[in-house]
């Protein structure tokens, strides 16, 4: 059996790497398209199935394509929705790196000031005296904390993206091996008119109602978000390190 190979590659840059997925397509598989579209919610008997293996084939065809159509989009929207995240948790990163540098640097001049017992104190341009220094290592340390959550739910969402990833690619697999053992199975049908070939092909739906719910339970909502009831979530950072 001839076979083609489709390549659907998506870049993702940052943590985790490259999705990429490889399908095996069995070109002289698919069956003509009906002149009258297949219902999809349609229960097959094996007696039809005997009767009109063809019409069959085109129907199974119909829903392993919808299937497969849907991952593929999934694969692609959780390409995209994964680079905002990884570009967001790169910022959330490099501001909570400033945050810290500033403070580890205003906490070693108040510690000096306090050794020395020389008030107000000095750092990069600036004067502070003790008790606004101190307000400004309280506020900073509350924004870090406010914000570790965040940092934190950034790399668990990444790795429930992958992890997604890793399932759409595995049955976007299962799909195309199914579309070319459904051919083979229908030629035995075609031949035989066996009830073990038949039986072999209604496992196929009972693949697919499975593969089908699962999908539904997958949320594409993984993208993290700062608590609305942040303590600091409208503090201008900027403006107090300034």
């Amino acid at each position: 059996m001839k076979t083609f190979l489709v390549i659907l590659m998506l870049a993702a840059v940052g943590v985790g790497g490259l999705y990429v997925y490889t399908r095996r397509v069995a070109v002289n598989a698919h069956p003509a398209v009906p002149a009258v579209p297949l219902n999809p919610k349609k229960q097959w008997t094996p007696e039809e199935i005997a009767k009109e293996p063809q019409s069959y084939l085109a129907w199974s065809d119909q829903q392993m394509q919808q299937q497969t159509a849907e991952r593929e989009r999934r694969l692609a929207t959780l390409n995209a929705t994964r680079q905002d995240v990884v570009n967001r948790q790169q910022a959330l990163a490099d501001k909570m790196q400033e945050v810290v540098n500033f403070r580890s640097r205003l906490q070693t001049a108040y510690n000096k000031a306090e050794d020395e017992d020389r008030w107000p104190v000095r750092m990069a341009g600036r004067t502070f005296e003790r008790v606004k220094a101190q307000d400004i290592l309280a506020q900073t340390q509350t924004w870090l904390d406010d914000r570790q959550p965040l940092a934190d739910a950034y790399v668990s969402s990444l790795k429930k993206m992958d992890d997604s990833a890793l399932a759409y690619q595995d049955d976007l697999r299962k799909l195309s091996d199914m579309r070319e053992k459904l051919a083979l199975d229908l030629e035995r049908v075609k031949l035989n008119q066996g009830m073990a070939e038949l039986d072999s092909l209604r496992k196929n739906e009972t693949k697919l109602a499975s593969m089908s719910a699962a999908l539904s339970q997958m949320s594409e909502d993984q993208a993290p978000q700062l608590s609305s009831v942040a303590k600091t979530s409208r503090v201008d950072i900027d403006s107090l390190m300034k």
